[in-house]
């Protein structure tokens, strides 16, 4: 079973129970919750670090060197790979943080 699946099914039980407040779940998915922040918290400081050492060595901010990697204008050097896959790696990971965050999602 995927976790998916058992997320699906602990909101079919709090469906079934209409949501009444079950302390221990509340406990453990705040904790898990905290957890997985504090984890990608850590990367985007750790993945941060290493975007800004590429800026300083190509003098350039890392979102206009993806922009220009991307249409192809940069080359093929194995530095602007790695570069390419941290900048990327690093907007999942504020993507993720954001889902995670205690702000209402958008509707």
């Amino acid at each position: 079973m995927t976790t998916l699946d058992k997320i699906r099914r602990f909101e079919r039980y709090l469906e079934l129970t209409r949501g009444q407040a079950d302390q221990m779940l509340d406990v453990v998915l705040d904790k898990l919750l905290e957890r997985k922040r504090s984890e990608l918290a850590r990367h985007l400081t750790e993945m941060r670090v290493e975007l800004d050492s590429f800026e300083t060595r190509y003098g350039m901010a890392s979102a206009r060197f993806f922009e220009q990697f991307e249409r192809g204008e940069l080359g093929d050097a194995a530095d602007y790979f790695d570069w390419s896959a941290t900048w990327q790696m690093f907007h999942n990971a504020q993507q993720y943080l954001h889902a995670l965050s205690d702000e209402p999602a958008a509707t």
